[in-house]
Protein backbone atom coordinates (compact mmCIF):
# COMPACT_ATOMS: atom_id res chain seq x y z
CA UNK A 1 0.00 0.00 0.00
CA UNK A 2 1.25 3.34 -1.05
CA UNK A 3 1.61 6.56 1.32
CA UNK A 4 0.02 9.21 0.64
CA UNK A 5 3.12 10.99 0.19
CA UNK A 6 4.29 8.58 -2.50
CA UNK A 7 1.41 9.03 -4.23
CA UNK A 8 1.68 12.95 -4.17
CA UNK A 9 5.40 12.46 -5.71
CA UNK A 10 4.54 10.16 -7.91
CA UNK A 11 1.48 12.74 -9.36
CA UNK A 12 4.11 15.21 -9.56
CA UNK A 13 6.57 13.39 -11.74
CA UNK A 14 4.17 11.99 -14.17
CA UNK A 15 3.01 15.45 -14.74
CA UNK A 16 6.52 15.97 -15.24
CA UNK A 17 6.73 19.12 -12.87
CA UNK A 18 9.51 19.62 -10.45
CA UNK A 19 10.79 16.85 -8.36
CA UNK A 20 8.87 17.67 -4.83
CA UNK A 21 11.76 18.26 -2.55
CA UNK A 22 12.82 20.90 -5.06
CA UNK A 23 9.36 22.64 -5.43
CA UNK A 24 9.28 22.04 -1.46
CA UNK A 25 12.76 23.99 -1.00
CA UNK A 26 11.83 27.02 -3.46
CA UNK A 27 9.02 27.52 -2.15
CA UNK A 28 10.01 27.82 1.66
CA UNK A 29 13.19 29.95 -0.08
CA UNK A 30 10.56 32.07 -1.53
CA UNK A 31 8.80 32.56 2.14
CA UNK A 32 11.99 33.29 3.87
CA UNK A 33 13.25 35.84 1.66
CA UNK A 34 10.09 37.91 1.63
CA UNK A 35 9.16 37.52 4.96
CA UNK A 36 11.98 39.84 6.36
CA UNK A 37 11.27 42.87 3.61
CA UNK A 38 7.62 42.47 4.27
CA UNK A 39 7.61 42.69 8.35
CA UNK A 40 10.20 45.76 7.98
CA UNK A 41 7.96 47.09 5.87
CA UNK A 42 4.36 46.81 7.74
CA UNK A 43 6.44 48.24 10.98
CA UNK A 44 6.59 51.85 9.30
CA UNK A 45 3.64 51.50 6.58
CA UNK A 46 -0.05 51.37 6.71
CA UNK A 47 -1.40 48.74 4.30
CA UNK A 48 -4.18 50.38 2.66
CA UNK A 49 -7.34 48.07 3.02
CA UNK A 50 -10.50 48.64 4.42
CA UNK A 51 -11.02 51.52 6.57
CA UNK A 52 -6.98 52.38 5.67
CA UNK A 53 -7.75 52.63 2.07
CA UNK A 54 -6.23 56.20 0.59
CA UNK A 55 -5.73 56.79 -2.95
CA UNK A 56 -2.28 56.36 -4.51
CA UNK A 57 -1.68 52.81 -4.02
CA UNK A 58 -2.77 51.59 -6.99
CA UNK A 59 -6.37 50.64 -8.53
CA UNK A 60 -9.25 50.29 -6.40
CA UNK A 61 -10.92 47.19 -6.95
CA UNK A 62 -14.66 47.02 -6.21
CA UNK A 63 -15.11 44.37 -3.40
CA UNK A 64 -17.20 41.53 -4.76
CA UNK A 65 -14.95 41.50 -8.08
CA UNK A 66 -11.59 41.24 -5.13
CA UNK A 67 -13.30 38.47 -3.72
CA UNK A 68 -14.11 36.31 -6.87
CA UNK A 69 -10.73 37.21 -8.26
CA UNK A 70 -9.30 35.81 -4.66
CA UNK A 71 -11.71 33.01 -4.75
CA UNK A 72 -11.82 31.94 -8.46
CA UNK A 73 -8.48 29.73 -8.07
CA UNK A 74 -10.65 27.09 -6.29
CA UNK A 75 -13.15 26.67 -9.04
CA UNK A 76 -10.18 26.59 -12.20
CA UNK A 77 -7.77 25.28 -10.79
CA UNK A 78 -8.99 21.61 -9.77
CA UNK A 79 -10.34 21.85 -13.41
CA UNK A 80 -7.17 22.04 -15.09
CA UNK A 81 -5.14 19.52 -13.39
CA UNK A 82 -7.63 16.94 -13.06
CA UNK A 83 -7.28 15.73 -16.74
CA UNK A 84 -3.57 15.63 -16.22
CA UNK A 85 -3.72 13.36 -12.42
CA UNK A 86 -3.63 10.01 -11.90
CA UNK A 87 -7.05 9.18 -11.09
CA UNK A 88 -8.38 10.98 -14.20
CA UNK A 89 -9.91 7.20 -14.78
CA UNK A 90 -11.38 6.86 -11.43
CA UNK A 91 -14.98 6.45 -11.24
CA UNK A 92 -14.75 7.88 -7.45
CA UNK A 93 -13.06 10.60 -8.36
CA UNK A 94 -15.08 11.72 -11.46
CA UNK A 95 -18.18 11.65 -9.06
CA UNK A 96 -16.31 14.12 -6.31
CA UNK A 97 -15.56 16.31 -9.31
CA UNK A 98 -18.57 16.67 -11.27
CA UNK A 99 -21.19 18.87 -10.34
CA UNK A 100 -24.13 17.94 -7.70
CA UNK A 101 -27.48 17.41 -9.56
CA UNK A 102 -29.66 20.45 -9.86
CA UNK A 103 -33.74 20.02 -8.10
CA UNK A 104 -34.87 19.25 -11.94
CA UNK A 105 -32.80 16.40 -13.08
CA UNK A 106 -33.24 14.99 -9.66
CA UNK A 107 -37.46 15.22 -10.12
CA UNK A 108 -36.86 13.97 -13.80
CA UNK A 109 -34.75 11.28 -12.56
CA UNK A 110 -37.60 10.11 -9.78
CA UNK A 111 -40.66 10.42 -12.57
CA UNK A 112 -38.26 8.14 -15.03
Amino acid sequence: MYSDQDLFHYSLHTLYLITPPTILSLLFLTLYLITPPTILSLLFLTAPYGKHHRPGWGPAIPPPLAWFLMESPTIWLPLLLFPHGSNRRNPRALILISPPPTPLQTEMRIEA
